[in-house]
Order: structure tokens, then C-alpha cells, then sequence
């Protein structure tokens, strides 16, 4: 069965049950147009599945952040990223928290990174999962 409300729905029927507590999440849901299991679970504090992480992504968004500032920091001072050391200084952070090694880092992205890395004027680095390809 195809979605047939969008988050702006959702979030006015949280918003209208905070605002009157007399609403119940029945009525709410039927007002509004949303599945009423959907609109329980925000209320009970669960996140859309946009805001939260997807399970395929090995590293944090501060390992990632701090792999971004190694790189620019290498850049500042002209000496230009290799591949295999952005692979190696990736590996030993998840090591230390005891994630899964990544098989390979190559030229693409880091998925938050993007923005400053072309700013730099640096070529996109990807670090994926261990059965990933580099394309």
C-alpha cells in the first residue's frame, strides 16, 4: 500500500495532541490523515527513518569529521592525500571501537564531507563497507 500522507501530516497531529490533550491519537490520525501506529510511535519518541542512520554506514559522523580535518589539514600543508592512508587512519578508528574493517577507500566520498573536501579543491574519498566496490 503506497504512503499516502508526508511528514507535514504527521507533525501537525503530534503538534495538535500536544496542544489539546482532550485529542486522542484515534482522532488525531483520522483528522490529519495518518497511520495511527505511525503517529503513536512519534509520540512515544521514535524517529522518522530519514533522521535516523541507515544501518550500511560503518563509520560515525565524528570519525568521518575527523578524517576530513586529517585530509585538509594534510592539504594546508601541501601534502596531498594518499588514498591508502586516509584506508589506514579509517581501519584504526573502527578498530578501536570494535566495528567492522573497511575493505577499501577509494576516490568518490565521504557521505557528509563533500561539501568542505571540494572546497579544498580535493578529489571526493569513499570508505564503504567490507563487501563494497569501488566503481
Amino acid at each position: 500500500m503506497a504512503k499516502t500522507y508526508n511528514e507535514a501530516d504527521l507533525v501537525l497531529a503530534v503538534q495538535a495532541i500536544q496542544n489539546n490533550p482532550k485529542l486522542s491519537k484515534r482522532r488525531a490520525a483520522k483528522i490529519y490523515k495518518v497511520p495511527e501506529s505511525t503517529l503513536r510511535a512519534r509520540l512515544s519518541g521514535r524517529l522518522s527513518r530519514r533522521d535516523t542512520q541507515p544501518n550500511s554506514r560503518i563509520m560515525t559522523s565524528l570519525e568521518e569529521e575527523v578524517i576530513v580535518k586529517h585530509i585538509l589539514d594534510l592539504d594546508a600543508r601541501a601534502f596531498p592525500p594518499r588514498i591508502a592512508d586516509v584506508e589506514a587512519m579509517a581501519n584504526s578508528l573502527c578498530v578501536t571501537r570494535n566495528a567492522p574493517r573497511l575493505e577499501r577507500a577509494g576516490p568518490r566520498d565521504l557521505s557528509h564531507a563533500d561539501q568542505s573536501l571540494k572546497l579544498a579543491g580535493i578529489a571526493h574519498m569513499t570508505i564503504r563497507g567490507p563487501n563494497a566496490k569501488i566503481q
